[in-house]
């Protein structure tokens, strides 16, 4: 049976307390973590742009690694997923910016004859990826 590799990513527009910030993770079988990164953001960054930034850094990850195909992302907003699987349109020209590099990098995986599947799920699902955009690695030794 081959494994099956899924990564969630999110994003933060910060808080009083908290700067803002992205974050991925990536299970291997559902359970094992395998990687994780979360990165901080400047001060400004809106929750969209957090969001898409959380993407294009797991997008980034899988271009370099030799994960089996295909890899399935999951993100908790509605307006990013479905913006980067065509669904809904993006009309905001600073998300426009994020749009292009996604598309460019969704170029460059293919021809590396790899696949990424891309979905929706409800927040309650995205918990570890919701932790990392927040700069709160979890322990990659221990089952999600």
């Amino acid at each position: 049976m081959r494994d099956r590799y899924q990564a969630h990513f999110d994003g933060s527009p910060g808080t009083s307390k908290l700067l803002p910030g992205c974050g991925w993770i990536m299970y291997r079988n559902l359970v094992q973590v395998i990687a994780q990164e979360n990165v901080t953001l400047p001060i400004g960054t809106t929750s969209n742009e957090a969001e898409w930034q959380g993407l294009l850094y797991l997008l980034k990850h899988i271009h370099k690694e030799n994960y089996p195909e295909p890899v399935e992302i999951f993100g908790d907003s509605q307006l990013i997923v479905y913006q980067a699987t065509g669904k809904y349109q993006v009309r905001n020209a600073r998300l426009k910016v994020y749009h292009a590099a996604f598309v460019e990098l969704q170029k460059e995986i293919r021809e590396q004859g790899k696949t990424v599947a891309i979905g929706w799920h409800r927040r309650e699902f995205n918990s570890d990826a919701d932790a990392l955009s927040h700069g709160v690695p979890r322990d990659t030794q221990s089952p999600n």
